[in-house]
């Protein structure tokens, strides 16, 4: 896994942390729960991945060309992005997922292709992930940070295979409705 990687999950469980807290929130103050209504939010939602696989070591001098042949690596299913669409109409909804489909999956294709199959963009973005600090560094630690960055480029490099855009789900929310607190009485 690299820093990106790790750095994207931490935001996204730091977001639907905060999410289940409010939620949690209203719940304790006694918010009431709405029933669906003409009011009622539809929302319909597909999560698109990619798939890649980590090219094989160089063989061995003097290995035979089966053995050259197999990879070791499994292809890997990463997730690259969720569709997510809201309105009134579900079958208007799903139809607006089905459709943004074909480019978001050309999009995941596009970053798999510049995470995966390109060595040397991997280096030049990590290194522009640096910035002004990388030029500041004296040349032995340039060289060790230069050195990590293209072992990580390189344990990352692979074939990128296909892209996969899974099951279109929707759901009804019903409307927040703010809970009033009753008045205190007065003794």
């Amino acid at each position: 896994m690299n820093i990106r990687t790790w750095c994207i999950g931490i935001a996204v469980a730091m977001n639907m942390s905060a999410l289940a807290y409010a939620v949690d929130k209203a719940a304790e103050k006694g918010a009431p729960a709405a029933a669906p209504d003409a009011d009622a939010e539809t929302v319909c939602e597909a999560d698109v991945f990619y798939s890649w696989k980590r090219l094989p070591p160089p063989p061995a001098p003097g290995a035979t060309a089966a053995a050259a042949a197999a990879s070791p690596f499994e292809p890997e299913e990463v997730f690259f992005q969720k569709i997510i669409k809201r309105g009134t109409a579900k079958e208007a909804l799903e139809a607006e997922v089905k459709s943004n489909a074909p480019s978001v999956e050309g999009k995941a294709r596009e970053a798999c292709v510049r995470l995966h199959e390109n060595a040397g963009l991997c280096v030049a973005d990590a290194v522009s992930l640096l910035g002004g600090a990388f030029s500041s560094l004296d040349f032995e630690t340039r060289r060790v940070v230069r050195d990590r960055v293209v072992g990580d480029c390189a344990a990352t490099s692979g074939q990128c295979l296909k892209t996969r855009v899974g099951d279109t789900t929707c759901r009804t929310d019903a409307p927040v409705v703010a809970a009033t607190p009753a008045p205190e009485k007065k003794k």
